[in-house]
Order: structure tokens, then C-alpha cells, then sequence
């Protein structure tokens, strides 16, 4: 069957434009990939970070609370020097 030379360019056309959709469509997959990636990598970092924060809000606690006991220590040593 021989199309007519409209026919022959429209189908033409519709096949490059079906070409070009699913390159296109491959692309948009590959970036959605790359996304869900980068926001599985974000949770993780975020749940490091929190966890980080954690820690370093129990050391600068006990860190607190170990000045607290050597500041104490020293006033009683102040005292027992005065004392004597």
C-alpha cells in the first residue's frame, strides 16, 4: 500500500514525536530515580544530624555537670584552706 505523500510525512512526524516521548519519558524516569535517591540520602543525613545533635547535647550536659562538680570541689577546698 502506497500512502500519499501527506499521509507518509504525518506518520513520519507521529513516529519521531513517539521517539522523542519515550527518550523523553526514560529521561524523566533516570531523574526520578536520581531524586528518590538523593531524598533517601537527605533522610539519612537528617536522622546523622539528629542523632549527632543528641549526643552533643548529653556531652555538653555532663560536661555542665562535671564543671558544676569541680567548681564545687574547689570551694570546698577553698574552705578547708581557709579553715586551717
Amino acid at each position: 500500500m502506497v500512502l500519499p505523500q501527506g499521509s507518509a510525512k504525518t506518520k513520519d512526524d507521529a513516529e519521531k514525536a513517539l521517539e522523542e516521548t519515550t527518550r523523553l519519558d526514560g529521561e524523566v524516569s533516570a531523574m526520578m530515580e536520581q531524586l528518590e535517591d538523593a531524598e533517601q540520602e537527605l533522610s539519612r543525613k537528617k536522622a546523622e544530624a539528629a542523632a549527632d545533635m543528641m549526643m552533643a547535647g548529653m556531652v555538653s550536659t555532663k560536661s555542665s555537670s562535671s564543671s558544676h562538680e569541680w567548681i564545687g570541689i574547689y570551694i570546698i577546698l577553698k574552705c578547708i584552706t581557709l579553715t586551717v
